[in-house]
């Protein structure tokens, strides 16, 4: 996900065993910024707010800051699962699935 000049996503498989991480690179040199490790799972991008669906079934939010992992919030919603679904934000909801089909939404409204 692309926030200023600051490029965000996962390295590595999306699972633990394999030293997954989310990454912040500068998207102009391709310098990593920062990484945070043990997370794995699936981000999107909503306003400057990283939304990350984790392989551990938690919800996490962070601010999208090229100066370092900034968690705002986990929620644990799902049982862990070894493919996690991105996650969906429209009109100040969020919709959450799991692989196997169960769907959250909640409201994110102020």
């Amino acid at each position: 996900m692309l926030c200023g000049d600051s490029l965000y996503g996962f390295d590595g498989y999306i699972d633990y065993q394999q030293g997954q991480a989310l990454v912040c690179l500068d998207s102009r040199t391709g310098t990593i910024r920062w990484r945070q490790e043990k997370l794995a799972g699936q981000l999107i991008l909503a306003g400057d707010r990283l939304v990350l669906t984790l392989v551990t079934g938690d919800l996490v939010l962070a601010r999208a800051a090229p100066e370092a992992y900034d968690k705002l919030a986990r929620a644990h919603l799902f049982p862990p699962e070894r493919c996690t679904v991105p996650p969906s934000f429209a009109s100040g909801r969020l919709y959450c699935r799991t692989g196997a089909g169960r769907l959250l939404c909640l409201d994110m409204a102020p």
